[in-house]
């Protein structure tokens, strides 16, 4: 580098545990401090030796920058912890409910391309709003956390596939093998008192016509059996089922201790009976509950100024423009940007994700059209949703980028 060192004064920085954390040298203390050492001669001439003063000094200036090297490595110490603490949560949330696995990375990562996309506009509504870096920072964190409630939701209500739970549908289908079997010995007993009664003979004549009555009777059974497994699904259910569903729950059949029982219980009509999904009302509010318990998580969060507003973006992302929204039912300018950014990217993933058991996934044009369906019905941001579609944010997501690459090849 032709540059000489002649004189040299190194020191220690030192943190508050006398660790030694760094070092301030200085090089090269000049008689006269405006003059340049070039040419390399000049050092001979210029340079002279570091004193005690100088050394006290040094020492002074090396603990301010200690302590502010100090604060820099427990400022980014911080910033992994509460990272560490960021993706637990997410591990968490998603090992309570693993049907969504990958929900919250891809509506994180929806929410922050539809951001960037706001900020590169030129032109419309949101020409000059802009998300500094911080903003963008607690979006991320807020998509991160929007559904940590989860946590306060029943497993089985997380991941409840069909209208009735695996244990319930169990009890039901025992209970049909049960009225098959009934119906075999209640016919088994009149078949038994005829041959009883009226003598072989005769008991021959009307043998086939019992047994023909037997399995008319099984194979009607069989076929409302089938028509439960259909209505278990989370379908939509046709409007014939409405009156079919409470006329089967009303039959009944005597049990091996000759009680009369009915074919469905409430419980079970009432399950059956949903008309779309596989949730009842009371566990559509179970499911709605976990804003309200993300909220409260992240209430307790004391939030550093640039991060204030997360805890409301996170907890709104179901809030929309016209007030049909929960948990707060918020409307029109009450709902922030920021929240308007989550609801198009969570509703979108919900649509387009492949990993429901009890949906498959929407088509990408078909997402599309139901977003503006939603700004019709003044749910959804227009501009925004309008944004999302020409800029083909979901592209950001690897599965669709995927896509298209394959497409165009």
């Amino acid at each position: 580098m032709n540059y000489r060192a002649k004189s040299m004064l190194t020191l220690p920085m030192r943190n508050q545990e006398d660790e030694v954390i760094g070092v301030l040298q200085l090089i090269n203390k000049k008689k006269n401090p405006g003059v340049p050492l070039r040419p390399i001669e000049v050092v001979e001439k210029e340079v002279i030796p570091f004193t005690k003063r100088d050394e006290q000094r040094a020492l002074a200036l090396g603990g301010q920058a200690a302590v502010a090297l100090e604060n820099r490595i427990l400022y980014e110490e911080i910033e992994q912890l509460f990272e560490g603490f960021i993706r637990a949560s997410v591990n968490a949330i998603e090992a309570r409910d693993p049907v969504t696995s990958g929900h919250t990375e891809r509506v994180t990562q929806l929410t922050l391309a539809l951001a960037q996309a706001v900020n590169d506009i030129t032109e419309g509504l949101y020409a000059d709003t802009v998300f500094t870096s911080d903003q963008m920072r607690e979006l991320r964190y807020a998509g991160l956390l929007h559904d940590i409630g989860k946590i306060g939701v029943r497993e089985d209500v997380l991941t409840k596939a069909n209208k009735l739970y695996p244990g319930e549908y169990a009890v039901l289908l025992h209970r049909f093998e049960n009225i098959r079997l009934s119906l075999c010995s209640e016919q088994s007993q009149v078949m038994l008192k005829n041959a009883l009664g009226e003598g072989s003979e005769i008991y021959q004549e009307f043998e086939e016509r019992y047994k023909n009555q037997l399995k008319v009777q099984i194979e009607e059974i069989d076929s409302i059996w089938e028509l439960i497994e259909a209505f278990n699904q989370p379908k939509v259910l046709p409007e014939e089922a409405s009156d079919l569903l409470p006329k089967i729950a009303q039959r009944t059949y005597r049990n091996a201790k000759g009680e009369e029982q009915r074919f469905l219980t409430d419980h079970e009509l009432h399950c059956l009976s949903v008309k779309k999904g596989s949730l009842t009302p009371e566990e559509i509010e179970e499911i709605r509950s976990h804003i309200i318990h993300t909220r409260n998580f992240l209430e307790r969060i004391p939030w550093t100024r640039n991060l204030m507003g997360l805890t409301d973006i996170a907890s709104g992302h179901h809030e929309m423009l016209n007030g049909t929204g929960y948990p707060q039912h918020l409307e029109g300018k009450e709902v922030v940007t920021q929240m308007r950014i989550m609801a198009i990217a969570d509703i979108f993933d919900a649509l387009t994700a492949s990993d429901r058991p009890y949906k498959k996934a929407v088509p990408v044009d078909r997402a599309l059209r139901i977003l503006e369906f939603e700004v019709k019905d003044n749910r959804l941001d227009a501009e925004l949703v309008r944004i999302f579609k020409e800029q083909k944010v979901y592209e950001t997501l690897p599965a669709f980028a995927n896509e298209r690459s394959n497409q165009t090849t």
